[in-house]
């Protein structure tokens, strides 16, 4: 992941890959929402207890204040692009 300097009110977006399995631990954004758009490959989300499958050209909405994780499932490497809330991504990167 890339740490950015913004302003709150900008326009922020991180395009970074996985691979199979790794995963970022459970964790909740307590003020911003999330929009994750997979480039490449399959994810798997869990959303407080509910696992959804996300393919290459999907996005999910990610609402604040939700415990939430997510893992490549395909074999090759994933890649996706987030992009949180602009209006609240204030503390998302520091």
């Amino acid at each position: 992941m890339y740490a950015l300097q913004h302003e709150p009110r900008d326009q922020v977006a991180f395009d970074h890959g996985r691979h199979y399995p790794t995963r970022p631990p459970v964790h909740v954004h307590h003020n911003e929402d999330e929009v994750i758009h997979v480039i490449e490959g399959g994810y798997e989300f869990w959303l407080d207890g509910e696992v959804v499958p996300v393919a290459a050209g999907a996005s999910i909405f990610l609402p604040r204040g939700v415990p939430h994780t997510f893992r490549v499932i395909s074999p090759g490497p994933g890649r996706n692009l987030t992009t949180p809330d602009p209006r609240r991504a204030g503390g998302i990167l520091r």
